[in-house]
């Protein structure tokens, strides 16, 4: 669970990187809502949304455990970049969606 403390910006806490992550993720959503809010009445859309499980190596210089397990997952179960960015792209394309506010969606249905 990402809990932002706006006094610790060089993480002299000491999280752990995943938490760091957690932290970037809360913070792109309250940013989205934020944006939403300002922006409301003006026509313009903002969504916030995760691609769900994505092929990175975003984890390649951490240790452990709980890593290898996430290593060998994300190399069997996750998605390729490219399918991971067609949440992102759809999100920002599709006529369907585009009076759709504030929408954090792991998966985005497209239409074949």
């Amino acid at each position: 669970m990402a809990n932002l403390d706006i006094n610790d910006m060089k993480n002299d806490r000491k999280l752990s990187n995943f938490s760091i992550y957690a932290i970037s993720k809360l913070c792109n959503i309250l940013f989205s809502k934020e944006l939403a809010r300002r922006l409301s009445g003006t026509g313009i859309t903002v969504n916030s949304l995760h691609p769900g499980c994505v092929k990175t190596d975003i984890m390649k210089d951490n240790k452990g455990f709980f890593v290898y397990l996430s290593k060998l997952m994300f190399s069997t179960l996750a998605k390729t970049i490219e399918e991971g960015a067609q949440t992102t792209i759809h999100l920002a394309v599709a006529p369907e969606l585009e009076k759709i506010k504030e929408n954090i969606s792991q998966t985005v249905k497209r239409k074949q």
